[in-house]
Order: structure tokens, then sequence, then C-alpha cells
């Protein structure tokens, strides 16, 4: 009977976490396996992650703030009045909008956003620790530069 009681507490304890925790959801939660693997959710993640170490915010809410602002669309090389907002450039790719034409500068754009150090402009102009949680600068992460960010699209 004791072996049926800790048999069945321990099934409880690991009860739904097979998928993970229901409460704790990311930024990828409102996207969809095709937003996912685009080239722009990529960067968006490299944009957190290079955030993340520079001012020690959490990621999630990085994603999150990031998906809402406009401006990435010119540093991106792309037309400004298409695309209102990150998570829009991330649609256009998923919907054949836009897509890659150069995947050299894409990975020089990877290449220059992980050579950024906390102390270079890009990073320091992109983020206010003092303002937490607005993301409207994190734009001025991505270099600016022939053959990197401006060119893949």
């Amino acid at each position: 009977m004791k072996a049926l009681a800790l048999i069945t507490l321990i099934l409880f304890i690991g009860c739904g976490t097979e998928t993970g925790n229901p409460n704790n959801q990311d930024s990828g939660a409102s996207l969809g396996a095709s937003e996912l693997g685009t080239y722009a959710y990529n960067l968006l993640g490299l944009s957190c992650d290079k955030l993340v170490e520079c001012y020690s915010i959490d990621k999630d809410n990085c994603k999150n703030g990031i998906l809402i602002q406009d401006n990435f669309d010119a540093s991106f090389g792309l037309n400004s009045s298409d695309y209102s907002t990150f998570r829009d450039i991330i649609d256009a790719e998923v919907e054949g909008g836009i897509s890659v034409t150069d995947a050299g500068a894409f990975t020089q754009c990877q290449t220059d956003i992980n050579a950024l150090a906390c102390s270079d402009s890009e990073v320091l102009n992109a983020y206010d620790a003092s303002d937490s949680g607005n993301y409207s600068n994190a734009y001025n992460l991505i270099p600016v530069g022939s053959g990197s960010c401006q060119d893949f699209y």
C-alpha cells in the first residue's frame, strides 16, 4: 500500500510537465512554427541575446517588446510603409511577401550583431535600463552597412 501511495505521489508531482509548464509561456507562445523558423525571428533572438548580455533583462520580455516595435524595416532595408512592426516583418516572410535574397549578407548580419560589445554605441542606444520594458530604440542594435543587415532581404 505504501508503494502504491509513493508511486501515485511521484506521478502527480510530474503531472503535466512533459510538455513544459503551461504557466511559463514565452514570447514564442503566440507565434507558430513557421514564424519561429524565419530569418527575422532568428535576428529577434540574437538582438535579445545581446540585450540580455548587456542589461540582464528577461529574454521573453525582450522578444515580446521588440515584436511590437517599428523602425526595424529601415534597418533591414525594407520599405517602411509596408511594415509597421517587427511582427509584420516576420509575417511577411512567412507569407512569402519578402524573402532572403542574399544569404551571405544574412550571415554577416548575424556575425555583426554577435560582435557588438556592450560598450558599443549600437548597444548603448538600443535600450535605456532606467526605462525598463521600453524597446522602442532596439532597432539601433541592427548594424548599418553594405553587405550586412540592410542587404539580405
